[in-house]
């Protein structure tokens, strides 16, 4: 990425005397060494890096910058581009094509290109992956990890619905949203590293990978985050048809049959899902009621109805086995 320091690159100073001076930089891109002012010839070679010779008048106690080009082949970040945007196309192709049962080419797809990447990888001596230009570079374990911590929450989010047994119709839907995220979680992570490094500096790798596992397993939060903030540029008609849109499809409606005003009223005091209302105490309708505004007769036979699905599950697997 553009600024950023170059440690242990290694520097050559031939002064004016025709004295030779060899210098390694610190961990911050930096050296220093006592020349005599006059015409200096300086150069200077790291890894991934153009070398740069360079001829410059140098004056007493003066402090220099150098820039290095990156030495990186133009067909390499072509293909890198193409490997990573390989999610995307496959992603595109099960919206199109409305497949929602094929959720899993995406993360597939994902899992092809980090082997693609790593062969590459392994022949040219270079992890870091480059975007479409040399100073969209980043390590290739970044959307490794964040990969993985996006599986983590998968799988403890399977582990959670499988408990609560969902419709046979709402798993096509859990398991989109499962591909989905899967999917995103990489990205997010590669264009959050993009973004942090200009404000923040990672001290070691393990910052960088503990980062990235972070950002994977909790895109779920990242997606609310950033959807809140897009809704403040919404206008309040679009606002009022996302809303109920999100309302349609709770559970509260879907599996209920309560109203969306109503489901609006126990979204508003945190009960989202039929598993909150069923875990509602006796002792607490009464005070919900009044504070949603809901018959607590209705309120109570919501309760019940969430009771009685939850019974008739458990029978029918009693059943099966």
């Amino acid at each position: 990425m553009t600024g950023v320091p170059i440690a242990d690159a290694d520097i050559e100073v031939i002064d004016p005397s025709g004295a030779h001076f060899f210098e390694k930089t610190d961990s911050k891109g930096m050296t220093s060494a006592q020349i005599s002012p006059g015409q200096v010839n300086i150069v200077i070679k790291a890894d991934e890096y153009e070398s740069l010779n360079a001829s410059l008048n140098v004056t007493e106690n003066a402090n220099y910058n150098f820039y290095l080009n990156y030495n990186v082949i133009p067909w390499i970040i072509f293909l890198n581009s193409i490997i990573l945007m390989l999610p995307v196309f496959t992603m595109l192709y099960v919206i199109i094509r409305k497949k929602t049962k094929r959720w899993y080419y995406p993360p597939l797809s994902w899992a092809l290109s980090f082997v693609i990447l790593l062969i590459i990888s392994f022949y040219t001596n270079k992890f870091n992956i480059y975007f479409l230009n040399p100073d969209l570079d980043l390590p290739l374990f970044v959307p490794i990890v964040a990969f993985i911590g996006a599986t983590s929450y998968v799988t403890v989010s399977y582990l959670k619905k499988k408990e609560e047994k969902p419709k046979p119709e709402d798993c096509d839907r859990i398991y989109f949203s499962y591909g989905r995220r899967l999917f995103i979680a990489p990205y997010i992570a590669m264009i959050a590293l993009f973004t942090i490094t200009d404000v923040i500096e990672f001290k070691t790798p393990w910052a960088i990978v503990f980062f990235a596992y972070f950002v994977g397993a909790y895109t779920k939060a990242i997606e609310g985050t950033l959807k809140e903030i897009g809704k403040k540029f919404l206008t309040e008609k679009q606002k009022n048809d996302i809303s109920k849109r999100e309302m349609q499809s709770s559970e509260i409606v879907k599996k209920l049959d309560a109203s969306l005003n109503i489901a609006h009223k126990l979204d508003a005091v945190g009960i989202s899902k039929v598993c909150d209302l069923r875990a509602l105490p006796d002792a607490k309708i009464k005070e919900i009621a009044e504070k949603t505004e809901i018959d607590e007769s209705y309120l109570k036979a919501l309760k019940e109805e969430a009771v009685k699905q939850a019974q008739d599950l458990q029978a029918m697997d009693k059943t099966k086995a």
